[in-house]
């Protein structure tokens, strides 16, 4: 497996890697683009347009998909599936990186989007800094709010249901206690 990144600044998913490593998982992990040791410029910050623009998520996608090969050339057994698993943002980066890389066999996402950025930038707006959000706003009140927030992000939206729909192989996410499969 190849660890692909949420929003954050990371550097490589060590403690991530050697529990997967320990369950006898083969695992790549690398720093996020300009952290730790890594070249390029990290667009942050975590909430923002410039760290979800689909150029910058294309990007993202290409840094995965460069680490897949990479580690395949690693594998003693050149016939072991190869996939990605991330966290958050890596739900927009991942599919993408998959519908790109034939090499890409598999994926597994946790607690990702399967919104737009832009309905996930209008989300966080809306409920940044309300501790309590959840408590004042119905599940209908967020959908309508996310649907019918004013324009005033300028970027073009990524939405992980085109890539997603465009997979030949199967995915597992997961989000709170439950599991979903892709197709």
């Amino acid at each position: 497996m190849v660890i692909v990144h949420g929003s954050d600044p990371v550097k490589r998913e060590m403690e991530f890697t050697k529990r997967l490593a320990k369950e006898g998982i083969s695992v790549l992990t690398y720093d996020k683009r300009g952290a730790g040791e890594s070249g390029g410029v990290y667009a942050g910050p975590p909430v923002g347009t410039n760290n979800i623009d689909t150029t910058h998520l294309n990007l993202l996608a290409d840094d995965a998909s460069a680490a897949v090969y990479t580690f395949q050339t690693y594998l003693k057994d050149k016939k072991t599936p190869t996939g990605l698993v991330g966290f958050s943002q890596a739900g927009w980066i991942i599919p993408i990186a998959a519908r790109k890389n034939p090499r890409i066999e598999f994926m597994v996402l946790f607690s990702c989007p399967t919104i737009t950025t832009l309905e996930q930038l209008r989300f966080q707006f809306y409920s940044i800094g309300n501790k309590n959000f959840g408590d004042n706003h119905t599940e209908a009140d967020v959908r309508e709010h996310i649907k019918s927030d004013p324009d005033r992000y300028q970027f073009t939206a990524t939405d992980p249901k085109i890539s997603l729909n465009t997979l030949r192989f199967r995915g597992f996410g997961f989000l709170a206690r439950k599991t979903y499969r892709t197709r």
